[in-house]
């Protein structure tokens, strides 16, 4: 395939659908194989995969090939994974497929990931999964990921994120929910909240400084798990 490629582009865009058809087993989930469609196309073939792809003549990925793919693709040029994205908002992926990867993704080395997956997440309603795995990056100042997706849910689902945010940071610092972590220090002798109720805070912290609605924090919910 690679020299069919590298040979006649056009011809090879036209035997992928037939090759992602015929050696599914081989073909979903073949990094490099991907790589080659990826590399060479543009945007008309493109264009010509994706007709193809949501008209359900073939697919190129499945859930359990998923991550794997886009933990390769963090290293290709921007151009090849716009490409790769477009090939994958073909398909009807359930957002749990990338949940693993929103702690893991550095905003300033992988952008073009984390640029498409806000945008899959604009379109979710706000869970208690997303939400966690959310809180789960590290917080920081410049890191507008998780304040965006924030940012955009309080427009429509205000009280319902409210609900959520609080109800985690009440488990996270109760005992009896066995997720906080207690640390015994000599200096202070007190304790500590789990790891994610404290990269929650820090993210609240960061939604306060770029947010202008205010009305979250006044929730009754988010009131009663910061007190």
């Amino acid at each position: 395939m690679r020299q069919c490629q590298e040979d006649d582009v056009a011809l090879f865009v036209w035997l992928t659908p037939d090759i992602y058809t015929h050696f599914q087993k081989a073909a979903i989930g073949n990094v490099d194989l991907l790589y080659l469609v990826v590399s060479c196309v543009d945007g008309l073939q493109i264009q010509t995969l994706v007709c193809h792809i949501i008209s359900r003549d073939f697919i190129m990925f499945k859930k359990d090939s998923f991550q794997p793919v886009i933990n390769a693709s963090l290293t290709w040029e921007t151009f090849e994974q716009y490409a790769l994205w477009q090939l994958l908002s073909g398909h009807d992926l359930p957002v749990d497929c990338i949940l693993p990867l929103i702690p893991k993704l550095s905003y300033d080395n992988h952008a073009e990931a984390l640029t498409h997956i806000m945008i899959l997440l604009k379109r979710e309603k706000p869970t208690a999964e997303l939400v966690k795995h959310l809180m789960s990056r590290d917080p920081k100042p410049k890191d507008r990921f998780v304040t965006s997706v924030l940012t955009c849910w309080i427009n429509e689902y205000e009280e319902k994120l409210g609900d959520l945010i609080g109800s985690q940071l009440c488990k996270q610092a109760s005992p009896a929910g066995g997720k906080r972590k207690r640390t015994q220090n000599t200096n202070k002798g007190g304790t500590s909240l789990g790891a994610l109720a404290e990269m929650t805070l820090g993210h609240l912290d960061n939604l306060r400084q770029t947010c202008k609605q205010y009305d979250l924090f006044n929730l009754r919910a988010i009131q009663r798990a910061l007190h």
